[in-house]
């Protein structure tokens, strides 16, 4: 609910969700317009097909960012995908080209060199982000950056804590009940005291 409510201002008309996994957000999304989803992995697209067959908001596409066009999107977003891409300015140019004029993209990644754990390389991370040097990427791409900031600064704490010096996995089911009751409510009534030094996660816009 936090992100949905971080990304719908920005989402409208012809909507690319590049990245949708198995559809956590997807259905959101539809919500604000027409949804063309895009997974490549074989696993998640067969749930996110499954989970939205006959919703006529949207559509779903077995591919990646190379997959989705030109100047075909009103807006566009990348929850957790990016960081997963090797090829970072190839996708940024694509993405670029993806989107009609005025369009808007809105990108949520993990953030923070320090905050790297084994866990991120395992899941197929190959970075984390600062805010400022991806808006100069985002910019050198293309882009007029309208804001990139930090959310979530206690969950970065968690994650180090729980990542980093225990070695555990933080996505386990035993801490996201708790995470979710607790964590997210504080972290979010301190993420605008902490936007623009530290965060969980990277949003720009």
């Amino acid at each position: 609910e936090w992100l949905v409510s971080l990304v719908a201002p920005h989402m409208h008309g012809e909507i690319a969700e590049i990245g949708a996994g198995t559809g956590t957000l997807t259905g959101r999304l539809g919500e604000f317009g027409r949804v063309t989803a895009f997974e490549p992995s074989e696993s998640s697209f067969d749930v996110l097909r499954d989970r939205y067959v006959g919703d006529d908001r949207i559509d779903v596409v077995r591919g990646g960012y190379e997959d989705v066009g030109r100047d075909k999107f009103d807006s566009a977003l990348l929850s957790n995908v990016i960081e997963h891409i090797e090829n970072e300015p190839d996708a940024l140019r694509t993405i670029w080209d993806a989107l009609k004029p005025g369009g808007v993209v809105v990108f949520i990644a993990p953030a923070h060199a320090m905050l790297m754990s084994e866990f991120d390389r395992r899941i197929g991370h190959h970075r984390r982000y600062r805010a400022k040097p991806f808006a100069r990427r985002l910019e050198a791409a293309g882009f007029e950056v309208v804001s990139a900031s930090y959310i979530n600064p206690i969950g970065a704490i968690g994650w180090f804590l729980i990542a980093r010096v225990l070695r555990l996995d933080p996505t386990a089911n035993r801490f996201l009940s708790l995470y979710d009751r607790f964590v997210i409510p504080a972290s979010k009534a301190l993420t605008p005291l902490t936007a623009r030094a530290f965060g969980q996660s990277v949003v720009a816009v």
